[in-house]
């Protein structure tokens, strides 16, 4: 296989893993009201629950979770995290109220906080140096769509199960 198609192929698997991260953060504002209502959380709760405590968890394992990537190795540093915040991600689907879904949603941000660094590492690694500003714009853009799908799906869903509830 040529160096190319091994950096495309890295490329589409940081991608594919930036999109479910960004898919992971975007559903759970799409449902707020459904997931506070459900679990009869006051909006200022939810609100922390969705603003401070993610950004907090999430800022400040920026340095922590690149630190992990260069000590590891992203190879396997990477799947660590993203196993993490799926786990967290799976805590808050069962989450019984404010406390289980603070505690999955701030695993979630620690976890997710590795991603970027351990990227640009392995983008640092893998590209030649003119190449890693086209490998950079294709990670951000899939945050960006990872975002915006996601978000519609989840509206989409919420939908469908609402008209599933009325009949």
């Amino acid at each position: 296989m040529t160096a190319t198609r091994i950096r495309f192929r890295l490329s589409l698997w940081l991608a594919i893993a930036a999109a479910l991260a960004y898919a992971c953060r975007v559903s759970i504002s799409v449902a707020e009201k459904d997931i506070r209502t459900d679990l009869g959380i006051s909006e200022e709760a939810m609100g922390f629950i969705l603003g401070p405590a993610f950004f907090w968890s999430y800022a400040l394992a920026q340095i922590p979770g690149g630190w992990l990537g260069q000590r590891f190795g992203s190879r396997r540093t990477l799947p660590g995290l993203a196993t993490i915040w799926s786990a967290a991600t799976i805590l808050m689907c069962y989450a019984s109220g404010t406390a289980s879904l603070l505690i999955g949603r701030v695993l979630g941000g620690i976890a997710q906080a590795g991603l970027f660094p351990c990227s640009a590492l392995c983008l640092s690694r893998w590209y030649p140096q003119v190449e890693r500003a086209l490998a950079s714009g294709f990670l951000g853009a899939a945050m960006s769509v990872g975002a915006a799908v996601s978000g519609a799906i989840t509206g989409e869903l919420l939908g469908i199960i609402g008209l599933l509830g009325n009949t």
